[in-house]
């Protein structure tokens, strides 16, 4: 009986390792680039578009920083597939998927929860880069994501 029992709490034990492991490989599945091939994704994708920005304009409105406010910020990594930056006031990351010739899909973002001086530009500026499919223009060391509810000018960092 007690040989029964020990084998049995083996074979849980086992199965729950398994069960874990299989948890982890689909965790770390990037959603929206399914051929993690480098050279596939090179075709999507100007490697001009790496690196890291700040948002100028964000529809007609001209941004500027304060003493308390900052910019938006967006770090491309295309090697990742991942995008962090500065929503103004907390930071944020997530996944960049490239879709179709010069647009982007940016999903699974997380932001710290800093307590933050009045603006309602964060919430917009979060809500614009994970609302959608975004398209992009480079034009000399901007780029420019649109939708068609939003249009945001991004200039390199120098």
């Amino acid at each position: 009986m007690i040989m029964k029992l020990e084998k049995m709490w083996f074979l849980s034990v086992f199965i729950l390792l398994l069960a874990c492991n299989e948890s982890k490989k689909a965790s770390n599945e990037k959603p929206l680039d399914k051929s993690n091939s480098k050279e596939a994704e090179s075709t999507r994708v100007a490697p001009e578009l790496e690196g890291i920005y700040i948002l100028q304009k964000f529809n007609k409105e001209t941004i500027k920083n304060t003493t308390s406010y900052k910019s938006p910020t967006i770090e491309i990594e295309l090697s990742e597939g991942k995008v962090r930056g500065n929503g103004g006031c907390n930071k944020y990351s997530g996944n960049i998927g490239f879709l179709e010739e010069k647009q982007i899909k940016i999903d699974q973002v997380s932001t710290t929860e800093v307590a933050c001086p009045q603006s309602d530009l964060e919430g917009r500026y979060l809500q614009a880069i994970t609302g959608g499919i975004l398209t992009y223009k480079m034009n000399g060391n901007e780029v420019i994501f649109y939708n068609d509810k939003t249009t945001m000018v991004f200039e390199k960092a120098k």
